[in-house]
């Protein structure tokens, strides 16, 4: 893969007869690709989102039937191609052959009064504890708005009345986030402090979580924050037999409508696990194995840092599995090292009392 595309090998699981056929379906995320147009506006008015790239595929064969469709979910404005035919929110071309089309590009305006969030950086940490039999996850974001830049300064009294008047507002004013049942301990902090504006809804087939920043982001704001929760480990964890454990845990767990430029996980299993191997549902950038040492640890932490880009709110469906042996004596490794060191400072404590 190059600046100008690249190829995508794609292996069949059974050869093709000849003279029948086979459906290949292929997905691939491309972000960045909508801009808004104009690239600034005032609070309050409407935000219009622009698409340029070419309705034609590069095929290495001929293509008899070829179909193209761009859905914006909203009435398009404008569009510079006469070959598309515009109805409401979707526009589309075909079937016709491929070598028909024009590589010219095409331009489509539609209206967006929404956010555009993309996460620069997710960093996910995933702590498995036998003890407490609990999976605690933190997530550290770095949010921007991909959106419309404001062409005056930020006004609240403004903000507030466009809010309550329900004014067009690209802002990113706050998100959900859904998640298991039985959630506790969630936290949400960011660079000042503690963060109060969200609220944990638990419901009997999962929990809401449903998170509101410190200030609201307008068209290329950050805003960096953390949160975390704890999970009961049986909702991630089997031993299909003694002392093997597979662990399943979700790709991302991000709100809708969210993208990730870069993304990094980290799984810690507890000390003392052996025979590890992993399942990745995408293959990573980058595959990392070491020991990481946390409180009391006396051989550290068997650990796995994978990074990814290029992720959407699609690939929460995607799960990452870990197997790994776990026996009844390592789960006895912490308590005995904490065992060892409480003697040991009470022989220190005592020695220390009988010279005196």
């Amino acid at each position: 893969e190059d600046s100008e595309g690249g190829l995508c090998k794609v292996k069949l699981s059974e050869p093709i007869p000849p003279h029948e056929g086979a459906v290949v379906g292929m997905r691939k995320n491309v972000l960045h690709q909508l801009k808004p147009y104009p690239s600034k506006i005032n609070m309050g008015d409407h935000q219009y989102l622009g698409w340029t790239g070419s309705i034609k595929t590069d095929l290495p064969f001929p293509v008899a039937d070829y179909e193209f469709k761009f859905n914006c979910g909203t009435q398009i404005e404008y569009i510079n191609s006469t070959a598309l035919t515009v109805d409401g929110p979707q526009a589309r071309i075909g079937p016709v052959e491929l070598d028909s089309l024009s590589d010219d590009p095409v331009f489509i305006r539609f209206l967006g009064d929404y956010p555009l969030p993309v996460v620069r950086q997710l960093t996910r940490d995933i702590w498995v504890s036998h003890h407490g039999g609990s999976l605690s996850i933190q997530e550290r974001y770095e949010l921007s708005n991909g959106g419309a830049v404001l062409a005056e300064p930020f006004s609240r009294l403004q903000f507030m009345i466009s809010a309550q008047s329900q004014f067009p507002l690209n802002a990113m004013n706050s998100f959900d986030l859904a998640l298991e049942p039985g959630v506790r301990g969630a936290y949400f902090v960011d660079d000042i402090g503690n963060v109060s504006t969200s609220n944990l809804h638990l419901e009997k087939d999962k929990s809401l979580w449903s998170i509101r920043p410190r200030y609201p982001l307008f068209g290329s704001w950050n805003y960096t924050f953390t949160i975390g929760w704890d999970s009961d480990l049986s909702n991630y964890l089997r031993v299909p037999y003694k002392a093997h454990h597979i662990l399943q845990v979700p790709l991302i767990q991000g709100p809708d409508s969210f993208t990730y430029d870069n993304v990094s996980v980290n799984i810690f299993l507890p000390e003392g696990a052996t025979d590890i191997k992993l399942s990745s549902p995408l293959p990573p950038l980058s595959e990392e194995r070491f020991n990481h040492f946390w409180f009391l640890d006396s051989t550290g932490r068997p650990s796995i840092s994978l990074t990814f880009s290029g992720l959407t709110d699609d690939d929460t469906q995607r799960l990452i599995y870990v197997e790994y042996d776990y026996t009844s004596i390592a789960l006895m490794q912490k308590p005995l090292m904490i065992f060892s060191v409480l003697m040991f400072l009470f022989a220190i404590a005592y020695g220390i009392k009988i010279d005196i």
